[in-house]
Parts: C-alpha cells; structure tokens; sequence
C-alpha cells in the first residue's frame, strides 16, 4: 500500500494562530498545509468523543488512494468518516501504540495528496 506523509498532529490546550473551530467533532483545528513543518495543532472541548488516543497523544497522517485497505487488519480506534466532500479519515493505533490517521483524498483533491 502506497502512503504520502502528510503532517503531525498535536494536542494542546493552548489556543493557537490560525485555528478554526469543528463543531461536529468538538475540537480547534489549526491547518498543517500553512505551517512550515507540516503541524496540525489539535485543541479538543472537555465534551469531545474523539478517543483518547487522538486527544492525548501525537499522530502521523498519511495520504492514502484507498482507505479501507489503509485500515485493514489494524486496531481502528476511528472508522472511516466523510471530514469534507473530498475528505474521509480514519484512525489506528499502531504496533508501537502510536495514533495513525489515514487520509483519502477524492476529486481534484487527490491528485496533489500523493
């Protein structure tokens, strides 16, 4: 299976430049593409259902052509889910217990996630 790294996410409860607020998924949201080492600052409310992993613990994401088969035999801690109409992610939990999210782009998007 072919993956792109695509950018780390970190946790924090510190409010940062640039986020925007998700209300489906309960979290302030900075965009990794505007920071020079691909970081994406995550800051979740105290009533987010995203699990623990996620909301504790730094992730790598990756850009992959076909998320089902991304997934696959691992320890899924977040199914698949549309974020956008160009957008589906999931999250794992590695052999190591580090958080992997999975990205596939559709669309025009895809052609530059790889």
């Amino acid at each position: 299976m072919k993956k792109t790294f695509s950018h780390v996410g970190i946790p924090t409860t510190e409010s940062k430049k640039g986020e925007n607020y998700s209300a489906d998924m309960k979290l302030f949201i900075t965009d990794f593409s505007q920071s020079e080492n691909n970081i994406e600052w995550l800051r979740f409310d105290a009533d987010c259902e995203m699990p623990r992993e996620i909301q504790e613990h730094t992730h790598v994401a990756y850009a992959v052509e076909n998320l089902e088969e991304a997934i696959a035999g691992q320890k899924v801690i977040l199914e698949p889910c549309a974020i956008s109409d160009t957008l589906r992610i999931a999250f794992i939990v590695d052999a190591e217990g580090c958080p992997v999210e999975f990205m596939e782009f559709s669309g025009e998007a895809a052609g530059t996630a790889y």
